[in-house]
């Protein structure tokens, strides 16, 4: 009943001070036990990076981005009804919407 007590004694003292909280939140983890560093991120195609930014920011940076003002942006997305895209898909979003046919 001793063992008992003191384990539950050490467990009060180390939530007291945290410590219990750190080594759930930071798992041991074994050399090469992470992902390969070969493989690309999901999304990820010929080097270009597969984050995505929404409207706002790409509006932000338009002009030095895309080399457009920001109404141009923001026009290209509402007109295709995207909120959120990587890069790539915006520059082609805008370079199409740049080169439509006025009717």
């Amino acid at each position: 009943m001793a063992g008992k007590q003191n384990i539950a004694e050490e467990k009060e003292k180390k939530a007291a001070s945290g410590e219990e909280t750190l080594e759930k939140q930071a798992p041991e983890t074994k050399p090469g036990a992470g992902p390969k560093h070969a493989e690309k991120p999901p999304g990820e195609k010929n080097g270009q990076d597969a984050s995505v930014y929404t409207m706002e920011e790409f509006a932000a940076n338009a002009v030095k981005l895309f080399g457009v003002r920001r109404e141009i942006v923001v026009a290209a997305f509402l007109d295709k009804g995207v909120k959120k895209c990587t890069k790539g898909q915006a520059k082609e979003i805008i370079d199409k919407f740049r080169k439509r046919e006025v009717k």
